[in-house]
């Protein structure tokens, strides 16, 4: 009998200095009943035993490979493990939302899956404490009323739940309840309520977006004040740090207005009639350049360009005369005063030898002397 006291003194003296323990079993439940604002919601119809254990897959062609990303919602508990699966094949006890990346080579069917990543998204464990869903109200882009008051129609509901851990980085699940009269008959009659759609993911936030009749809520005559520490009557105004998905640069600047040129400006003075200003500006370049320009450097140049374009065809290797003859410095040059005669770079007198030298250069022929 002391024995016995004994040991359950020491068990209860053990797990009081440890602390409480978090376990699947002990985790918190989602409200599904409530009220934000002057806004009462039943979710209890969607938040019910059909989301035991969700399951929705995204395939993505990522050549030569097909990726899979398949998350496993549960929304009443935990999800239940898999005792044949090894423990790093599948999320830790405690989680409830997960999501598991996989993928396969289509043209290798002998080939198994592989799994790429196992993510907890939304889960209890010792690391992050409880599991504590977080409600808030959104206006969507059907508010057009001009008094700024909100209908149920015109707004929807995000729940955020947390407490998921992958390679340092915090995760988090959002579910978007939006307010689909549309779908009352097929709810309501078959009983069967809608199951969440993926949205997006990025950095670490899950989005899904969940259409319902149920997510529609009812009008409150005065809005009840929230009561002290009810975790779920948040502000529609309060940032809970929820990440907005990225924009695409194309579509953003697709979105904004055209720019209209202002062609008066400095930087675009010419603006459309540039291509009537150039043609203008030649011509006067080159009428100043006949009048302002005198005669004698006119003449210079020109026979500056006539010299030039001559060395190009006259043979020899003086460049006072082109035909390898001496020039004469006080006199005009030979091939001005006689062009004609040194055509070709031959003169009076001399002949063009029509067989080989006795000297014989590196190309076995006589050259000029």
């Amino acid at each position: 009998m002391v024995k016995t006291a004994f040991f359950l003194l020491f068990g209860w003296a053990a797990s009081a200095s440890s602390g409480p323990s978090i376990t699947p079993s002990s985790s918190p439940t989602i409200p599904c009943s409530f009220n934000i604002k002057n806004f009462k919601y039943d979710l209890c119809p969607l938040l019910g035993s059909h989301v035991r254990n969700l399951k929705l897959t995204i395939s993505e062609d990522t050549p030569p490979t097909l990726t899979r990303k398949m998350y496993q919602i549960s929304l009443e508990g935990a999800l239940t493990r898999d005792g044949t699966l090894p423990a790093e094949l599948q999320c830790p006890g405690g989680t409830w939302i997960c999501l598991i990346v996989t993928n396969t080579r289509p043209n290798h069917d002998s080939e198994p899956t592989r799994i790429l990543q196992v993510v907890p998204i939304a889960a209890v464990n010792q690391r992050t404490g409880p599991l504590t869903p977080k409600f808030k109200l959104l206006r969507t882009d059907n508010d057009t009323d001009n008094d700024n008051k909100s209908t149920p129609r015109s707004i929807s509901l995000r729940m955020s739940l947390n407490g998921g851990i992958y390679t340092g980085q915090k995760q988090k699940a959002v579910f978007v309840f939006e307010c689909d009269r549309s779908r009352e008959r097929a709810e309501r009659t078959s009983g069967i309520p809608s199951t969440p759609k993926f949205s997006w993911s990025f950095n670490g936030t899950h989005t899904f977006n969940w259409k319902s009749v149920y997510a529609c809520p009812d009008t409150l005559v005065s809005p009840h004040p929230p009561a002290p520490g009810n975790d779920h009557e948040t502000d529609t105004d309060k940032d809970d740090g929820d990440v907005d998905p990225p924009v695409d640069p194309d579509t953003e600047a697709e979105a904004e207005e055209p720019i209209d040129l202002d062609y008066t400006s400095p930087r675009s003075a010419l603006g459309p009639y540039s291509l009537l200003w150039i043609p203008l500006l030649l011509l006067v370049l080159y009428i100043a350049s006949k009048k302002l320009i005198p005669p004698a450097t006119r003449r210079l140049c020109s026979s500056a360009r006539w010299r030039l374009g001559r060395y190009r065809f006259l043979v020899g290797s003086d460049p006072g005369t082109g035909t390898g003859l001496p020039s004469d410095e006080d006199g005009p040059r030979g091939y001005e005063v006689n062009p004609d005669l040194y055509a070709y770079g031959v003169v009076d007198g001399e002949e063009i030898p029509l067989s080989p030298s006795p000297r014989k250069d590196t190309f076995g022929y006589g050259v000029l002397r």
